[in-house]
């Protein structure tokens, strides 16, 4: 084995050490399950961290439609708030509206698992990027 397979076989290793960290927690292999699952978790998280209030209506129109239905993206949310994953609340000024957060006690391991996704991709960057 050379310097440069070494390396790459490294990485994975390190890559597999961190992802089988997080898929072992129910709330990540939900998140984890289909190509939608993650979108909306990415959007609801999104317009949190913006603290830009999103509800049912426009977490349908934000998400791809070829990863599913509007029923579908129901059942996630659904699905979501039974393993505390969202939280749902009504809007301020709208009560008929209910706007989806990422759940409190899990949004500090949503956040770490972000980290990790981002020293992976600023190691790749040739830029000074701090995490």
């Amino acid at each position: 084995m050379n310097d440069t397979d070494y390396f790459y076989s490294t990485v994975i290793e390190n890559w597999f050490n961190r992802t089988n960290y997080f898929y072992e927690s129910k709330q990540f292999k939900f998140i984890f399950d289909t190509n939608l699952t993650m979108e909306i978790t990415n959007i609801i998280a999104y317009h949190q961290f913006k603290a830009n209030p999103i509800y049912y209506e426009e977490i349908c129109r934000q998400a791809n439609p070829i990863h599913g239905s509007r029923s579908t993206i129901q059942i996630i949310l659904n699905d979501g708030l039974d393993l505390k994953v969202f939280h749902k609340v009504s809007h301020a000024t709208d009560k008929r509206l209910r706007v989806y957060t990422i759940e409190q006690n899990f949004m500090p391991k949503y956040k770490e698992w972000l980290r990790s996704r981002a020293r992976g991709l600023l190691g790749l960057c040739k830029c000074n990027c701090k995490t």
